[in-house]
């Protein structure tokens, strides 16, 4: 048994060497035609970064609301893109408007503000 071993484990060493340098040769070759491939590949990851960035950018608007004794278990919708912000809702009265409005703004990295939360009862 020890004999048949050995040999598949060579020839599956010796294939894995084999495509580990037969894709580091692929991967050099395609160097020389970057200029499309980059870019495009740029502006995806462009977007994807931007998209994570707003993200994470209306999560942290959420979680200070939530943590807020004013806003906590308000429904404010966050909508954020390109660092901008929209908080669409309603509010009790003009001081949890303010509050929301300073908190939002005090986040980092925070664009402008859309501001569509209206002051009425809920």
């Amino acid at each position: 048994m020890n004999a048949n071993i050995k040999p598949t484990f060579v020839s599956i060493l010796v294939t894995s060497l084999l495509l580990n340098i037969s894709g580091c040769e692929k991967h050099d070759t395609s160097n020389t035609n970057t200029n499309t491939n980059t870019n495009t590949n740029s502006n995806s990851a462009v977007f994807t970064i931007d998209a994570v960035a707003d993200n994470q950018l209306a999560r942290t608007i959420n979680i200070a609301f939530a943590e807020d004794e004013l806003l906590k278990g308000l429904n404010i919708k966050i909508l954020a893109k390109n660092n901008n912000v929209s908080l669409i809702g309603i509010v009790k009265d003009k001081v949890q408007h303010d509050q929301a409005i300073l908190l939002a703004s005090g986040i980092r990295g925070i664009g402008l503000i859309d501001d569509q939360i209206s002051i009425g009862a809920k």
